[in-house]
């Protein structure tokens, strides 16, 4: 089974930005939800220190995983994101806070966007300090393992009954990682498509569409002794 993320303790201080600025930086981002971008020079160059500081630091906290999928990230900023657990579009006062910060996967980041994941409606004033809080599985309240985990093809699966680890799975668009894992079972030239018809089986809601696209998938499959084996266990994997 591969590595899990590692529930993260919050960073207590900065040390590449000051108390005085971080305040500057909660102030502006408070009054602006576009500000995490800004091009203003000075800005710019201070949230650029926050993000290099933050995301190192729960890069590391976190075992080198994606706080929501555990995909292993590599050390390059460029190659994962400083993710804003509480959406900063809708929550801009605090797009700067320590404890609403993690490291994400590029997916995963894109595929939660703003989503909700709060339990209760409206703004809360400050970041919620509990798990029960939370819609999904927070990076610095919970275990990963104790929500979510691997099945015989490394998919990131929810354990059985656990509400937020299917939560997670949905905010956070972890079945097209899923896919990906399911269509290396394929023979090279046959991964491409398959993985399209996978993304398509999940996004499909009726059982009729589905079973159309496993008929698809099951001949796909057929091209090759690679993924032959797959076929007997395609109906019982994808639960159709």
């Amino acid at each position: 089974m591969p590595d899990v993320r590692q529930r993260a303790a919050v960073l207590a201080a900065l040390n590449t930005v000051s108390n005085a600025q971080h305040l500057q930086l909660k102030s502006k981002g408070a009054a602006d939800n576009k500000f995490w971008g800004t091009t203003e020079a000075v800005d710019k160059a201070l949230i650029s220190a926050y993000k290099t500081e933050v995301k190192d630091h729960y890069f590391w906290q976190q075992n080198a995983m994606c706080c929501y999928c555990s995909s292993e990230i590599q050390p390059n900023k460029r190659g994962y994101d400083a993710e804003h657990i509480i959406d900063k579009d809708e929550h801009p006062h605090l797009m700067f806070e320590l404890d609403n910060i993690a490291a994400s996967c590029i997916v995963c980041n894109g595929h939660k966007s703003n989503k909700n994941v709060l339990v209760a409606a409206g703004k809360p004033g400050a970041v919620p300090k509990a798990s029960a809080d939370y819609l999904l599985v927070h990076p610095h309240l919970d275990e990963w393992g104790d929500y979510l985990t691997y099945d015989v093809y490394d998919r990131v699966v929810a354990i059985p009954e656990n509400a937020k680890g299917q939560k997670t799975i949905e905010i956070c668009g972890i079945k097209a990682i899923n896919a990906t894992r399911l269509a290396r079972r394929f023979s090279a030239n046959q991964r491409s498509q398959a993985y399209k018809l996978l993304v398509k089986f999940y996004d499909y809601k009726t059982k009729r569409k589905q079973q159309e696209i496993l008929t698809a998938l099951e001949g796909l499959a057929q091209h090759s002794l690679e993924s032959a084996a797959l076929i007997d266990d395609l109906r019982a994997l994808l639960d159709v």
